[in-house]
């Protein structure tokens, strides 16, 4: 909130709850017990780590926009939560076609892999690219034992480690 107040971006909302699949409470882990960019719903991070506990509040997407709301872009970075995010967006996937944006690691998925994430997309119509070296390169062509290898300490810090993509509707 202060950063959107110092930047005067009046257009910006901040929300204090989650996204999800279905509307309720989930528990919110926050690894380290403070601000941390690994927080998520996904229990994964706690089983992997020390962490604080919140319960929070999630909507779905499509609950949240009203019918009929021209969204262009939806960008997630939820920590292994993309499927339920997405599965929460069905109405608008379907109604306005945005691009989607997202960072998506097999390590922290509640369920499911990449490639089943981009399999529901793809039946959804979605098609893309993820990022390579700072190249888009096809999704289809999307490997985990090749880009998302878990060799080292620092396996998502190597060049050939990738976890962004980039879809749009292609039909």
């Amino acid at each position: 909130k202060t950063a959107a107040a110092m930047l005067k971006l009046d257009n910006i909302v901040i929300e204090d709850r989650g996204v999800s699949d279905k509307a309720g409470q989930l528990e919110f882990h926050i690894p380290g017990g403070g601000i941390s960019p690994g927080a998520s719903f996904s229990r994964r991070v706690a089983d992997r780590e020390d962490c604080k506990h919140q319960t929070k509040e999630v909507v779905t997407l499509d609950d949240y926009f009203p019918a009929d709301t021209p969204i262009s872009v939806i960008k997630v970075d939820v920590e292994g939560f993309e499927l339920q995010v997405f599965k929460g967006a069905t109405r608008i996937l379907e109604e306005s076609s945005p691009l989607l944006v997202f960072e998506c690691e097999n390590r922290h998925l509640v369920e499911g892999t990449v490639d089943d994430i981009l399999r529901f997309l793809n039946a959804s119509g979605y098609d893309g690219y993820f990022v390579h070296r700072n190249r888009l390169i096809p999704a289809r062509q999307f490997d985990a034992a090749v880009h998302q290898r878990e060799i080292g300490e620092r396996f998502h810090a190597d060049k050939d480690y990738c976890n962004n993509f980039v879809l749009g509707k292609i039909r």
